[in-house]
């Protein structure tokens, strides 16, 4: 939980250089990789699945933190369709392995509990298992197929599950938590505004102003005349 919160708070710091904030990123999450070893990639791939309440959709916070996810790789389990989905008929039709950070956070510790080919050969499996499945749309034949190529790919493997299974809870639970609390205070926050401020605060959402400019601007197009 600290590195989530000192990473949220990195990535706010730097978002106001886009291009440069996501290079310096991306090395960053490697140097911490290379400093601290598998315990920080496996914090990062347990709680990095949710977007902080606090960045606000569409600002440079959160597009420099989806960054920083796609530096991390794969998916959370709860955004994963649980029942049915294209996906995952286009996934085994086109022979695209899918994974969730659970998965990955397994892969990486066999790494540690055992070696690096054993991680390579579970990756193995669990890729070629995706070549013999028959395309479907349903999710929890396609998972069934995932999780116990997994589970069967090496003796350390059952250990390792059971653990990421108890940490996705509490992720879930963790990132939950830091949401409500933000969206409370938010709550508190706009609830104290003043009339006149609720007022000013709402037009600047929803850039009134600089709507009304851009529509002012339209002019006839010259587009259609014939010479």
């Amino acid at each position: 939980m600290e590195r989530r919160k000192r990473w949220i708070s990195e990535i706010g710091r730097r978002s106001g250089d886009f291009a440069g904030g996501a290079e310096r990123l991306a090395g960053d999450l490697a140097d911490e990789r290379m400093s601290v070893g598998f315990r920080a990639v496996i914090d990062h791939l347990r709680l990095c699945g949710a977007n902080p309440e606090a960045y606000g959709y569409n600002t440079s916070e959160e597009k420099l933190y989806s960054k920083y996810t796609d530096a991390v790789l794969a998916a959370p389990l709860h955004h994963m369709h649980a029942r049915r989905s294209q996906i995952y008929f286009q996934a085994v039709k086109r022979h695209v392995l899918i994974l969730s950070y659970s998965h990955m956070a397994v892969l990486v510790g066999l790494v540690r509990e055992a070696d690096q080919r054993a991680a390579s050969d579970a990756l193995g499996g669990l890729l070629g298992s995706v070549r013999v499945m028959s395309a479907s749309r349903d999710a929890r034949s396609h998972w069934a197929g995932i999780n116990r190529t997994l589970l069967c790919s090496d003796a350390a493997v059952n250990r390792l599950w059971c653990a990421e299974m108890t940490a996705a809870e509490e992720a879930l639970s963790i990132t939950k938590a830091e949401a409500l609390t933000y969206l409370a205070a938010e709550r508190k926050r706009i609830s104290g505004l003043s009339r006149e401020e609720a007022i000013s605060r709402l037009l600047a959402s929803s850039n009134v102003v600089g709507r009304s400019a851009r529509v002012g601007k339209l002019r006839s197009s010259s587009l259609l005349t014939a010479a």
